[in-house]
């Protein structure tokens, strides 16, 4: 199972924290074909219990369009969003055999913090915080 299909099976309804926003991006990964979605992401500004080990977002790259790079972009454009709506840092996590997305989450400064099981599957959870410098978010992230 991929993509929003996905996201709904993990959060059942009723399970996402009051004053929860998607933000669908999928116009990120639209380079090769403009009517064609080549993938979503989308981002919780708060956590509650159920979601605090499935993290601040999520995203999913149509299959025929992996290894182009836009899972990276799409997370990156991602981040500014979130330094805009003035959260400091992202939680997300990643099953511990998803290679390619720990490698999305790392070439976005994602930093490991914990391990954890969620239906029998490894996971890990990245954190992603948002430099300050003189009081203000700064445009890089901490590495």
């Amino acid at each position: 199972m991929i993509g929003i299909e996905l996201w709904e099976s993990l959060i059942p309804a009723g399970n996402e924290p009051s004053g929860c926003a998607s933000i669908h991006l999928a116009n990120a990964a639209r380079v090769n074909n403009p009517t064609a979605c080549s993938g979503v992401v989308d981002l919780r500004h708060t956590l509650n219990d159920f979601l605090k080990d499935l993290g601040h977002c999520g995203y999913s790259v149509r299959p025929s369009e992996r290894r182009k790079g836009f899972a990276t972009e799409m997370l990156r454009q991602l981040l500014e969003v979130a330094k805009k709506a003035g959260m400091n840092e992202l939680y997300l996590s990643v099953e511990k055999k998803n290679e390619p997305s720990v490698k999305t989450i790392t070439r976005n400064g994602g930093v490991y913090q914990r391990s954890f099981e969620y239906d029998g599957e490894q996971a890990d959870i990245y954190r992603i915080a948002f430099r300050r410098q003189g009081g203000k978010k700064h445009a890089s992230y901490l590495y």
